[in-house]
Order: C-alpha cells, then sequence, then structure tokens
C-alpha cells in the first residue's frame, strides 16, 4: 500500500515538474501546482496502459535465464550460474532503464502536445527513444548509475550509525532526509535534461488543444491572438 501511494505521489508531482521544464522558463508555483491537477489523470491512465509494455521487456531477462539449460540441461555448472545471474541483473537494470525512459518520453509528449490520449503518447515516447536510441538511453542509464552510487554510499554510513543514542538518532534521521533531496534533485535533473532533449531532437510539440487555464480571460483582456502566452503557441 504504501508503494502504491509512493508512486501515485510521485505520479502527481511529475505532472507539475514537467509542465515546468516544458512550459515555462522558471519556476512558478501556481504553474506547478496546476500542472500536477491537471496531467495527474493522463500520466495514471499512461501509467496503467504501461505495466503490459514493461512486462513484455522484461520477458526477455527470464528467457536469458534459460540459456544455460540449452546447453546444459538442469546440471548448469555453478560458475556458469553465477555468471549468468550477474548479467541477468545488469540486463534488467538496462531494461527497466529503458522502460522507464519511455514512461517518461510519453510524459513529455501529452504535456507538450496537450494530448490526453495514452496509447498514442506511448507510441509516440517509444518512437522517441528508439530513433535516438543511445542518446535517449544513456541519458537514463547515467541517472540510474548515480543513484545506485548514493545508496551504495548511503547505506554503510547509515547501518554505522546504529547506537542507541538521541544524537546518533537525529543524525540519521538528518542522513536519511539529505538521502530523498539528493535522490529527488537527481529525478528533477533527468527530467529537465529529458525535456531538453527532446525538444532539441525535434520531438513532437504542438498542442492538439490549447491550454485554456493559461489563457487570459476576463474584462481585463482585451488583446489578440498574438498576446497569447508561448505554451499556446
Amino acid at each position: 500500500m504504501v508503494a502504491v501511494l509512493y508512486w501515485l505521489a510521485n505520479l502527481f508531482l511529475s505532472g507539475g515538474a514537467f509542465s515546468i521544464f516544458a512550459l515555462r522558463d522558471s519556476y512558478n508555483s501556481d504553474a506547478f501546482w496546476s500542472g500536477c491537477g491537471r496531467f495527474f489523470g493522463r500520466f495514471l491512465r499512461l501509467g496503467i496502459k504501461f505495466v503490459p509494455v514493461a512486462a513484455i521487456l522484461l520477458l526477455s531477462d527470464a528467457r536469458l535465464g534459460a540459456v544455460p539449460q540449452l546447453f546444459y540441461g538442469d546440471d548448469v555448472p555453478g560458475s556458469v550460474a553465477y555468471w549468468v545471474s550477474g548479467v541477468r541483473v545488469f540486463w534488467r537494470g538496462f531494461l527497466l532503464v529503458v522502460a522507464f525512459v519511455i514512461f517518461d518520453y510519453a510524459r513529455i509528449y501529452m504535456v507538450l502536445t496537450n494530448s490526453p490520449k495514452a496509447r498514442t503518447a506511448l507510441k509516440r515516447g517509444a518512437g522517441f527513444v528508439l530513433s535516438n536510441f543511445r542518446r535517449t538511453v544513456t541519458l537514463g542509464f547515467a541517472f540510474y548509475l548515480l543513484s545506485v552510487l548514493l545508496i551504495l554510499g548511503y547505506a554503510p554510513i547509515a547501518d554505522a550509525l546504529n547506537a542507541p543514542s538521541m544524537l546518533v538518532v537525529i543524525l540519521l534521521v538528518l542522513l536519511h532526509q539529505l538521502y530523498m533531496m539528493v535522490r529527488m534533485s537527481f529525478r528533477l535533473a533527468l527530467y529537465g535534461g529529458e525535456t531538453e532533449m527532446y525538444k532539441r531532437l525535434g520531438g513532437e510539440t504542438a498542442p492538439a488543444a490549447p491550454y485554456i487555464d493559461d489563457v487570459p480571460t476576463g474584462s481585463s483582456y482585451a488583446g489578440n491572438d498574438s498576446d497569447l502566452p508561448a505554451s499556446t503557441a
């Protein structure tokens, strides 16, 4: 239950983050929370449709584990099993990076085009990643490795802080909060980098419909189409 709630919270906040990176030049709290609410339903539908795509990618991991049995049958040597397990760990991590990179670019497509269609967004996201595979996956994999290194640095320090004293408990809490802040900074940096890469490499950005809540309204607005915000262009 906690994992599901955490995933939903991240999905909600990612709408605001992507809308800021894609449509704004600087942070604005109103635009951020507006983006969170506007894209949460779309991202949720996208996440549900994304599950089968990730499952299909991860099926190759199971097939990889069956390769030694083709040569040795049920009596696979321990050394072979050891190296195959190591290759599977790397391959599984690589597949997860590819899957979530596709998910990120599908969300970017939704934000930049204001599209509500989850299936179309997944197709566009997958197409963009496959067309620019080396650059998109390298960027995602770099931040994945940074996260792994962060865990490897955090875990031994956290394990060492196990003395039953108030000072140690406070230090552990502060360390954990610092770890979470750095980890979220990595994620935001990845979102910003992916959004910029999507724009620079010619990803689709023409909105299917204008962002109505970005358009000035009321008696105070007496401009013309040239006065509309850049996000509606």
